[in-house]
């Protein structure tokens, strides 16, 4: 697979929706105290927060970028999960539809952050992970041929660090989903990321899998380098 070109080989992502009448203090408690509670965590490297624009996936995406998959188990990260502080357990139980996992970086090509995102996330059944990933990558190879696009990833769910008990979770209204396997576009404009990221999505070793989240695009709201 393609290498990383930075060094970052894991990430932790949430995907959510909110109550509308606390979205004021969502995003100030994000900002204030989720983001700054990471940023002292060692192999936290950095984070990007963002807003769907279209499609009918969850409404915001977070997600943090790791030295490696071993942080996403680290004592220190785990303490924070079980830990939670005041601000932190009253915004929780306005989460709507989570979804979290944390992920190794198995395909990464282009540099950069593009000011628009698109993602769609599916479950994978057995043995299909590599036979896929193998499939998509010259696919991935032509998105990057256009200009417009900076960046494309695909992230693969560990088992191990997503499916360890968190405590946040349980904080939460809705039961916790996760994704097995997410394809990532970045670029700059909303209109190119959306046509890319459907003509991916049809592709045949894509769309026999089982969606968890359809083709969905995201502004960038922050971006931090830890």
């Amino acid at each position: 697979m393609t290498q990383n070109v930075d060094g970052r080989r894991a990430v932790v992502c949430v995907w959510n929706d909110i109550d509308p009448e606390i979205s004021d203090e969502y995003d100030a408690w994000y900002q204030r105290d989720h983001l700054p509670d990471r940023y002292n965590l060692a192999g936290f490297r950095s984070s990007r927060r963002y807003i769907r624009v279209s499609g009918e996936g969850r409404q915001y995406l977070a997600f943090s970028e790791l030295d490696s998959i071993d942080v996403g188990t680290s004592p220190a990260y785990l303490a924070k999960l079980a830990n939670a502080g005041e601000w932190t357990r009253r915004i929780m139980p306005h989460f709507r539809r989570a979804i979290r996992f944390v992920a190794n970086v198995r395909i990464d090509t282009g540099r950069g952050t593009g000011g628009f995102l698109g993602a769609a996330l599916y479950n994978l059944g057995r043995d299909q992970s590599d036979s896929m990933l193998k499939a998509i990558e010259p696919s991935l190879a032509e998105v990057m041929a256009d200009p417009c696009v900076v960046r494309t990833r695909v992230f693969q769910k560990s088992e191990a660090a997503s499916d360890r008990k968190n405590p946040e979770a349980t904080l939460r209204p809705d039961q916790q989903q996760t994704a097995d396997f997410s394809i990532i576009v970045e670029g700059l404009h909303e209109a190119t990321i959306a046509r890319h990221l459907d003509v991916l999505h049809a592709l045949p070793e894509v769309s026999v899998l089982a969606p968890v989240m359809t083709p969905s695009i995201y502004r960038l709201l922050y971006s931090s380098q830890h």
